[in-house]
């Protein structure tokens, strides 16, 4: 095993359990641009890590808060402990082993989607901000939801596109006034809680075929937006979708409506991987000129 790496385990074991657990095994493996991650092995059980060097001292406190909220009403990893130690941020979770669907794991998951779906607020935002990926989310409650979506999603993201030259000044001020049009084509509707950041990859299936959401970037907002976004990499299966429609409908036209969402993450994509992702966006960008 690599010394360093066991080091830097044990010590995040002690600060989160306040045992002095060995390691008996660990694999790395990556996660997306920022994170490392682990699976541990030790004699009291197995456990999950997430770690980076990035410098801000706390990096997954706002994710330890998003899974203790969510998990009152979504199955998350447990959170066991999370910190700053020897330069590494990290956040230890229970591990899921990873299973195979059941006959009912995804309707049910649509179910339990729809559920927390129904967690309302007053607000679009939250208490707190966190990251999608490495960008931070700026969460400050808004009472109107396209404001929201326009002064706290889109307008910062595509003023860091262009500080950075990721995409030109003509595309922003297109980008700009399609956001002027937002209020006539997305239908007014309180702020629901939501996982913050549900595709594919954030949505495994358990040992016993139930679904487990990870990696959230929870916030209140509109829940068109978050549906939307299982669409934008792949999507989930149709009785997902079905099992959700039948206990909080849609209003009608979401299909329609459903690139409009995509516009945020694929600029996110733009800041995070390039311009491979401005063809998309010009797409939405025509469809609703």
């Amino acid at each position: 095993m690599d010394n360093q790496f066991e080091q830097i385990f044990e010590s995040v074991l002690f600060e989160s359990t306040g045992l002095g657990l060995d390691i008996l095994d660990f694999s790395l493996s990556a996660a997306g641009l920022v994170n490392t991650c682990a699976r541990l092995s030790t004699a009291e059980g197995e456990f999950f890590i997430k770690m980076n060097e990035r410098p801000e001292p706390d990096f997954f406190r706002s994710e330890a808060a998003d899974l203790e909220i969510l998990r009152q009403h979504v199955p998350v990893p447990a959170v066991v402990g999370y910190g700053k130690t020897a330069g590494w941020n990290f956040l230890l979770t229970e591990f899921v082993e990873e299973g195979v669907p059941t006959q009912n794991t995804w309707s049910d998951a649509g179910i339990i989607l729809a559920s927390l779906h129904q967690q309302r607020s007053d607000q679009h935002g939250f208490a707190h901000s966190n990251f999608l990926a490495s960008l931070a989310m700026d969460n400050r409650p808004k009472l109107d939801g396209i404001d929201f979506l326009i002064q706290n999603r889109i307008l910062p993201a595509i003023g860091l596109c262009l500080m950075e030259e990721k995409i030109s000044l003509d595309l922003y001020k297109r980008i700009e006034s399609f956001c002027a049009r937002l209020g006539r084509i997305i239908p007014q509707e309180e702020p629901s809680l939501l996982h913050g950041d549900l595709w594919t990859g954030n949505l495994m299936v358990g040992q016993n075929g139930k679904a487990v959401f990870i990696d959230p970037a929870a916030y209140y907002g509109y829940r068109e937006s978050e549906l939307a976004f299982t669409y934008l990499f792949g999507s989930f299966d149709r009785k997902f979708y079905e099992s959700y429609l039948e206990v909080f409908p849609l209003e009608p036209g979401f299909g329609e409506r459903v690139s409009v969402y995509h516009i945020h993450p694929l600029l996110v994509h733009v800041q995070l991987f390039g311009n491979g992702y401005i063809a998309g966006i010009e797409k939405i960008l025509k469809r609703f000129a």
